[in-house]
């Protein structure tokens, strides 16, 4: 497939930047695409954001009908996963900001790689002030042991934004890792992805995340640390089942002893 369907997913319910994150992905290069918005029940009134957009076609809105988000933010993730009608799936945050070239770029990639299913952008990391910091360049090309290796050896960090994902595979295995609030999430589900086919990684930035304190990751409420201590055990077990785990086993303990410590100490 020469221009195959790309689902873009924006789950939504924080209202500050969601205009920013839809417009970046309507003004795509690359045209063959729908956007798909999922409103996790957000007391926020997301509806007047979205409404001047759907004169677009390709946009498609959906409400949830209660808040998927009080128990994993992820849970939203896969119920735009369900809506989705694209050959790939980008799943693009609320206040993410997407390059007009992205999808473009990581499809050229699908191109050359075509046995492999997911591929990578490098981002900006855009800070409180500003300021715009790129990340690391990955290998073109990673095998699936060599992405764990270097993930758990803290050589590799990424948010969800940063993927194009074929839509068959992820659907193949479950969808997206469901963890308590969504505390690892992305962390497991990409490294259960890689395990088939490897990674592609483009050497562009293609994406600009934004750091903010609205960030459910930055919250220290009493739910919030309890959350994480829960999602760290639940990761910890997940990881083990993978085999090449038991030569890591170290680097998977200390990858998840700080937050497990952590939020033991300030949970309820």
């Amino acid at each position: 497939m020469k221009t195959p369907l790309v689902t873009i997913a924006i789950p939504a319910y924080k209202k500050k930047w969601l205009a920013t994150a839809i417009e970046s992905a309507v003004s795509q290069d690359y045209k063959n695409i729908e956007i798909v918005i999922v409103d996790d029940n957000s007391p926020q009134q997301l509806y007047g954001i979205i409404e001047p957009f759907l004169k677009d076609p390709r946009i498609k809105y959906y409400r949830n009908e209660k808040n998927f988000g009080a128990q994993s933010i992820v849970l939203n993730w896969n119920r735009c996963l369900e809506y989705a009608k694209g050959d790939f799936f980008v799943l693009l945050c609320d206040d993410d900001i997407m390059s007009h070239d992205f999808v473009s770029s990581l499809l050229s990639l699908s191109q050359i790689h075509p046995k492999c299913i997911v591929f990578h952008a490098r981002k900006w990391d855009l800070g409180k002030d500003g300021k715009k910091k790129e990340s690391l360049r990955w290998p073109e090309y990673e095998t699936g042991e060599h992405f764990f290796k270097e993930r758990l050896s803290k050589h590799r960090h990424h948010t969800i934004s940063e993927f194009l994902i074929k839509t068959s595979a992820l659907r193949k295995c479950g969808g997206y890792v469901v963890f308590p609030s969504g505390f690892y999430s992305d962390n497991a589900s990409i490294i259960q992805l890689v395990q088939v086919g490897g990674i592609v990684s483009s050497d562009k930035c293609l994406l600009s995340f934004r750091h903010s304190d609205e960030h459910i990751t930055g919250s220290t409420s009493p739910k919030n640390c309890w959350d994480k201590f829960l999602a760290a055990l639940a990761y910890l077990k997940w990881i083990q089942r993978i085999p090449e785990s038991k030569d890591y086993s170290q680097q998977i303990y200390e990858d998840v002893e700080c937050t497990i410590y952590n939020s033991y100490k300030y949970a309820p």
